[in-house]
Parts: C-alpha cells; structure tokens; sequence
C-alpha cells in the first residue's frame, strides 16, 4: 500500500513489522531479509532514531540465526545512533553488547524480547 503512495517512511515500517512477524514465528532468515530492507529505507529517508530501533530488532534475529558475533555489528551501530540521540534505548543496547544474551526474561522464565525461549 505504501508503495502503490510513494511512502517510503511507511514501506520501512511495513517492511519492519513485516520482519516482527517473520521473528514471533521464528522465520529468523526471513526476520533478517526484511529487517535489513527496513534499515536501508530509514538510511535512506534519514529517520535515525527508527533506523536505530529496526538495528536492534535485526541484532536479535541474527543472534538467533547465525550467533552473537553476527548480532554484535548491528547492536553496535544501533547503540551509536541512540547515544547520538541521547535516548533511553542505549542502555538496552549497551547491556546487550556486554552480555552473554539479547533475551529478556519475563515471570516464567521465558524471552520476553524475541523469541519466546524457555531460559531458566
């Protein structure tokens, strides 16, 4: 839709919820090919704080797909944007580049974050 309106803002949305989905349904290949056309279309339309958020969210995917090493580039990038920013979101990333996992815990010992593992 927000291609037939020349949006590009909206694509790189629809392209990042699009790459959630593929993620909650642990598609993580398919989460990573989508995130990464979100990223370059927030690049492209200069939205930093959002570029910033959809990097974070493709850290979590690759973490999941191909390890932390290939995570570390993305949540690095992210973190730099958002300490640029000034926001909150960087002591999300910061942690996450200095821990052992990207996952968030909630009561039942499952991620929170990304992809519904049972961590305890």
């Amino acid at each position: 839709m927000h291609r037939d309106m020349g949006d590009r803002r909206g694509m790189a949305w629809e392209w990042g919820y699009l790459g959630l989905a593929h993620r909650d349904l642990r598609r993580f290949d398919g989460a990573i090919g989508c995130l990464q056309q979100a990223v370059a279309i927030h690049r492209e339309v200069r939205d930093r704080y959002t570029e910033g958020w959809t990097l974070d969210y493709l850290g979590l995917a690759l973490q999941h797909a191909r390890g932390m090493d290939a995570a570390r580039a993305c949540w690095q990038e992210a973190l730099t944007i958002f300490t640029e920013l000034g926001v909150p979101e960087a002591n999300e990333v910061r942690i996450r580049l200095e821990g052992e996992t990207s996952c968030t815990t909630d009561d039942n010992g499952s991620c929170s974050r990304c992809c519904g593992d049972n961590l305890s």
